[in-house]
């Protein structure tokens, strides 16, 4: 894949991925923008723009276009009910994590949907003070491979 770095082989490529988008990983719930903005479309691309934005270009980093140029309205009833989840008196783990499995299966991107999902999650448990913890990091890594 074409990038900003000019590496060619998949294995530098993945490396460079691992060492930058896990500092972005740690560094972006320091950003005050993504504890304050409106949680839409442009959000979940400013998230993967966040995360990727040193490695690839900005055309690479943008919604996939069937997303962009039609009225999906499964993404918009998924990103209405993850907003409405806070106001929810009684928190439903369960339902938080298929609803952002969902939106992890819709593969928004051409790449990076994993991380992209983690880092928004992450965000919106701080965000909303939802008590969450996850103890094993192997979990992060495998979270794509199985629905939860």
């Amino acid at each position: 894949m074409k990038n900003k770095l000019g590496l060619t082989g998949y294995l530098e490529l993945e490396e460079a991925e691992k060492f930058f988008v896990s500092q972005k990983l740690q560094e972006i719930e320091d950003e005050d923008y993504f504890f304050k903005a409106e949680i839409d479309l442009a959000y979940i691309e400013n998230i993967h723009r966040y995360l990727f934005h040193e490695i690839y270009y900005e055309d690479q980093l943008k919604i996939r276009k069937v997303y962009r140029d039609n009225n999906c309205k499964e993404i918009y009833y998924l990103i209405k009910k993850i907003k409405a989840y806070p106001q929810n008196s009684s928190y439903n783990l369960k339902e938080l994590q298929n609803l952002f499995y969902t939106l992890w299966e819709r593969q928004l991107f051409y790449d990076g949907n994993s991380r992209t999902t983690m880092a928004f999650l992450k965000i919106f448990l701080k965000r909303y003070n939802i008590p969450f913890e996850i103890k094993n990091h192997i979990y992060l890594q495998n979270i794509s491979h199985k629905k939860l």
